[in-house]
């Protein structure tokens, strides 16, 4: 765990009066984190760009450990901007990052809030630019067993998605390195469902989905075609 992360745990574990409280009290060590990585950020999460991009993977695969019940979204107020659900400031309850090894990695591409130009296809609302991040969505065969063969921690298991966990899908972040077939090696993820195809379609927002959990899975488990889309 490096020196961010630490730092987020260690915040998380703090009561507030009001859970909307905790994105205020963030800012603070947020913005001196943000200036000594030299890094874009927000959220929680800070983005170094091509001069380390491992560092906003490793804050995007953050998760509920498992003697923590449930996460809860948390409800903000009006005038208060939120956050997306790939951010841990999301939700209330305490949560830790994946342990990944420092150049065992092998990363995909992502882009965040931070990284997107203007002229990127899809982009629809200044809004939507600062909350989305993009990545290839997949499909995951034989769920349950790949359930078993990885680790998947979903964010609020309490509150079990419309249609069950069938339809989740998945963004993979890292590949581990090692001498196994790529299908066997471990690819960690964001797990991820569509919201409202309807609504979407209104807007002509394009293919949207929101994160429900993370872990890792064998890459066999994980389909080759994707879809481009935006998690909010």
């Amino acid at each position: 765990m490096n020196a961010s992360e630490g730092s987020i745990v260690a915040l998380d574990c703090l009561q507030f009066a009001r859970l909307s409280d905790r994105a205020i009290a963030i800012d603070g060590i947020q913005s001196r984190l943000l200036k000594a990585f030299d890094a874009q950020g927000g959220y929680g999460i800070a983005d170094e760009g091509e001069k380390n991009n491992g560092l906003l993977r490793r804050m995007l695969l953050w998760y509920r450990p498992s003697y923590n019940p449930s996460l809860m979204r948390i409800s903000f107020s009006p005038d208060h901007p939120g956050a997306p659900s790939w951010s841990w400031m999301a939700y209330m309850g305490e949560i830790d990052f994946l342990p990944l090894g420092f150049g065992q990695m092998e990363w995909t591409e992502i882009q965040s809030p931070w990284s997107i130009r203007p002229t990127d296809r899809n982009q629809s609302t200044a809004d939507g630019r600062r909350k989305a991040l993009w990545g290839q969505v997949r499909y995951i065969s034989n769920m349950a067993k790949a359930a078993k063969e990885g680790t998947l921690y979903y964010d609020t298991p309490s509150e079990e998605p419309v249609g069950g966990y069938a339809g989740v899908r998945c963004v993979v972040v890292g590949i581990q390195r090692d001498a196994k077939e790529r299908a066997d090696r471990r690819h960690y993820v964001i797990l991820v469902r569509f919201e409202n195809m309807e609504f979407r379609k209104s807007l002509d927002l394009g293919t949207i989905c929101e994160r429900v959990g993370a872990g890792y899975l064998p890459g066999r488990f994980i389909s080759e075609e994707s879809d481009y889309a935006q998690i909010r």
